[in-house]
Formats: structure tokens, sequence, C-alpha cells
């Protein structure tokens, strides 16, 4: 009854920063006219009107084998059920419920339905129509394997490469502020932009990494590209692995002819298209926007370059790259927790 509280009175907090009902239902995931009944009881007896009365009881009328018929059906998604779009709403999923058992449930039904089938209102992740999983499933199985194996044969320390860019416009988090009184960040209408370059250095075998950040205004072009490459082989001994996505920037015709060039002590290995997820550097930008950078408005571009460098800091620090690797999935918690016990 709590969850279900919770959403009622986010439902009115949204209402109240100018959302529209569509879009609160979209984003809880309930029907509109469910929305709309939230907002006409708020009206009449303010937020004690939405909260939770205690638990009416209530039988579940599907038996446990139903309730797994059920999960399976869901986990189909619902384009499998005929719906536009995957987004799971409660009303949808008690029109599934019809149809399959012909049971009628109403939506505060379903909601506690679901609790009890463990499942939660979570925001998706967003992931390219492009993607061919099969193919980021073979690599991962296969070609990832081989890489990393091929390194530790030659002794080899592979380098993931990605770029991103930051900018005054913050990345914005939630935070704590009175009830019905909404916080404000304020930022700049023409805001500036600094592209980054990073890698994640990683010897396999070893425990430890290490964190490589490159800025530059505007936009990283091959020059930059081949610079941060030329940065990298003075701090690497050895052969390298460079493992990276298909930018247009590292295939221009003069990254093309360095590496060419270098192909003595480095080789290029691709990820899969479309699969940013598999890449560890990806978190090391996700880290430095949640921490740093979350609801910083900062005043130019030298304070940007200020507080990444702390975040830099502060990450290599803590040692969080081989973090990274695994919350991309190339090493396992157990290859992991035997790396650091050898250590």
């Amino acid at each position: 009854m709590a969850v279900l509280e919770a959403c009622r009175l986010r439902a009115c907090e949204l209402l109240g920063q100018g959302w529209s009902a569509a879009q609160v239902a979209e984003e809880l995931g309930v029907a509109e006219s469910t929305v709309y009944g939230w907002q006409r009881r708020w009206r009449q007896g303010g937020p004690d009107a939405l909260r939770s009365t205690g638990s009416r009881g209530g039988a579940c009328w599907l038996s446990d084998s139903q309730l797994g018929q059920l999960r399976q059906e869901l986990l189909r998604g619902p384009e499998a059920q005929g719906y536009s779009t995957e987004l799971w709403t409660l009303q949808r999923i008690g029109q599934v419920i019809w149809r399959l058992f012909r049971v009628r449930y109403t939506e505060s039904a379903v909601w506690k339905l679901l609790r009890r089938m463990n499942w939660s209102p979570q925001r998706p992740a967003r992931r390219a129509k492009e993607r061919d999983e099969e193919r980021i499933a073979d690599w991962k199985a296969k070609e990832w394997p081989q890489i990393k194996k091929g390194a530790l044969t030659k002794g080899a320390t592979i380098v993931f490469v990605d770029e991103s860019g930051f900018s005054q416009r913050p990345s914005v988090r939630s935070t704590w502020a009175p009830r019905g009184c909404t916080p404000v960040i304020s930022d700049h209408v023409n805001w500036k932009r600094l592209s980054a370059i990073g890698a994640v250095v990683w010897r396999p075998g070893r425990p430890q990494t290490r964190l490589f950040l490159s800025l530059c205004p505007g936009s990283v072009k091959s020059p930059g590209v081949i610079d941060f490459l030329r940065s990298l082989r003075r701090h690497i001994r050895g052969p390298v692995v460079l493992v990276w996505d298909r930018l247009a920037g590292y295939r221009s015709a003069w990254v093309r002819d360095y590496i060419h060039r270098q192909k003595h002590w480095l080789k290029v290995e691709h990820f899969p298209p479309y699969a940013p997820e598999l890449n560890p550097v990806e978190q090391m930008w996700a880290n430095l926007r949640s921490q740093e950078l979350a609801n910083r408005a900062a005043e130019g571009l030298t304070e940007i370059e200020r507080v990444v460098e702390l975040g830099k800091r502060r990450m290599r620090r803590r040692d969080l790259g081989m973090s990274f690797i695994e919350h991309a999935e190339l090493i396992s918690e157990h290859q992991l927790h035997q790396l650091r016990k050898a250590r």
C-alpha cells in the first residue's frame, strides 16, 4: 500500500509541475483516467486524500501455475501481446489477464498482484532498434574471450576507448525539498560544451586498471584521437590491444594510417554496433555525471575541467576501473574476486 500511496503522491507532484495527465500516466505506468481520479481527490482533500487507509485484504484469483504463465507472457513484452509500444501499464496487464484467464482485475488489484510477483515500476533503458542481439551475444561469448586470451598469452595490455562530452547544462538528479516546493536549478540558455576521450587500461590477469581522460573544446577530431593514442603509448609498454567502436573519427584515413604504422605494437578490435554497454568507459562517463557533475550548473568550461579532473582523481584513487569492466560484463564477479584474492 505504501508503494501505491507514493505513486499517487508522485502523480500529483508531477501534475503540479505542469505535466499533462497523459505524460504522468506514461511515466508511472497507469491509465490516464486513473491520474485524473487522483487529481480530483487531491484538489478536494489535499495530500491526506491520497494516503493509504490500510490494506483491505482481497484474495488472489490466480493460481500459482497461472501466475507463472502470466509472468512468461509479460516477459515476452507488450509488442508480443499486440501493443504498439514496449510499455507495460496496469491497464494493459489487466487486459492480458482477462484474455488469458477471463478474470477481471482493477488497476489497484493488478498493482498488488505485480508486487506479489516481485515486479516494480522502473524506467526502461534505451537501446537502438538497429541492435543485432545475436551478434552482440556472439561477440561476448566468442570474440571477447579470444581477445582476452590472446592478450594474456602475449602479455598485452587491453585499452578500451570511448568519446563523450560535458556541458554547462547539468545532468539532473533527484534532490530533497519541502513537499509541494519544486526545487529549481538555473543553467545557461547558450551553454558551451567540452568533448572528452577516455580509456580504461587493463592487463588481463591483474586486478588493477588505469584510467586516462583528455578534454578538448568542440568535438574530438582525428588529430585529437591520434594525440590521445600517442599519449597512451608513453604510459604503456609492450603490445596493446585497442578495443573501441566504429565512430567516424576512428575510421578516418589519418587514424587508419597512424594505426597501420603502429601495427608492430598496436592491434585494433571493435565492439559490435549499437552496444555501448559493453564498453567500460561508458561506466566511467556515467560515474562522473552521477557524482561530480550531477545538478552542477557550471559557470564556464574551466569549472567543468576542474570538476572532471577531481572526478578522475577520485576514480583512480578508488580503483573503479575493474568495477567498470565487471559492470560491462566483460569479467564475472567470481573472476574479479579470484584476481583480487591472488593479489
